[in-house]
């Protein structure tokens, strides 16, 4: 997937959990050093692979005790101190990409990196292993996930379990980890998002050097309600307003994101529109960018990075 070079204040830092020996985790942030050594701590992590999807469908489930790492779609990295570290052959860490790292020890890695906002990409009648947009404390089922893909995803969904891959026997009551990649099959083809789904032109919103307004549609893709949020992280010098319609006075006032703001309870399959304000004058730079986060209700988040200059 293609990423957009990040605007400075674009970044967050990823929180990695990691166990002793195999896991399997999605990175969904841009690095700021790309380099496997540098973003996996090479005192704690001694090997990073990444299947790179290949033109022909995935159909099986390796186990990454016995993966001939050198088979085709494989890139991998080796720390330095080991014997195959001649091998490597993967130099670089992506967002928006999962990866299956072996641990040395127990431990959490901080990833700081360019927020880019990407949609789900499936292989069509193949396995994908992917992360999903979830946060910290998320609730979300599998099953619910996928429950607006008519049954073209969701149905085999591996996890990697103690070094090894297995089955979720029960979707509607397995919960989705933040940062976790698993095996998913998906049968046909389809661009489904999961619950929430964001509709805006481009990779960012941009409010160049003269728009002052953005239009950004956010739709619920499953047959029951939830409630949306959104927040303003990693401002820097953009004054975000919020268009807000009173149908029965017949007025709009703009009311400041400073704060975030609850956009209320979106209908199954229903649609709402967000009206972003920019006021410019209150600029303080000849440029500004921001994060935008939209949250449900049940832990399912997704981030935009803002951006917008002086004329």
């Amino acid at each position: 997937m293609v990423s957009i070079p990040a605007r400075a204040g674009e970044t967050r830092t990823q929180r990695v959990e990691l166990k002793a020996g195999w896991n399997a985790v999605s990175i969904d942030v841009d690095p700021l050093d790309s380099a496997p050594g540098t973003v996996f701590d090479s005192t704690k992590v001694d090997i990073v692979a990444r299947y790179f999807t290949p033109r022909t469908p995935v159909r099986f489930i390796a186990d990454p005790e016995e993966q001939a790492w050198n088979a085709p779609g494989w890139g991998v990295w080796y720390a330095a101190d080991r014997a195959e570290a001649f091998l490597t052959s993967l130099h670089a860490i992506h967002g928006g990409s999962a990866y299956l790292v072996h641990a040395r020890q127990d431990c959490a890695l901080n990833v700081a990196g360019a927020v880019n906002f990407r949609r789900l990409q499936w292989t069509t009648d193949s396995f994908n292993l992917t992360g999903f947009p979830v946060e910290a404390g998320a609730t979300i089922t599998f099953a619910k996930f996928f429950a607006g893909s008519s049954g073209r995803i969701g149905s085999r969904i591996y996890r990697l379990v103690e070094g090894s891959w297995q089955k979720i026997t029960d979707p509607a009551t397995t919960v989705i980890r933040p940062g976790e990649a698993c095996w998913v099959y998906c049968e046909g083809s389809t661009t489904y998002q999961g619950p929430l789904d964001l509709r805006f032109h481009g990779r960012e919103l941009d409010f160049g050097a003269n728009s002052s307004q953005v239009v950004l549609e956010y739709a619920n893709r499953i047959d029951t309600p939830f409630s949306v949020q959104v927040a303003v992280e990693s401002n820097t010098g953009l004054p975000l307003y919020r268009g807000v319609l009173d149908l029965a006075a017949g007025t709009s006032t703009a009311v400041s994101l400073a704060g975030g703001a609850n956009l209320g309870s979106v209908p199954g399959g229903g649609v709402n529109h967000l009206n972003l304000e920019l006021r410019r004058e209150l600029m303080t730079g000849i440029s500004g960018s921001a994060i935008l986060k939209f949250t449900t209700t049940d832990g399912v988040v997704l981030r935009i990075p803002v951006a917008a200059s002086m004329p």
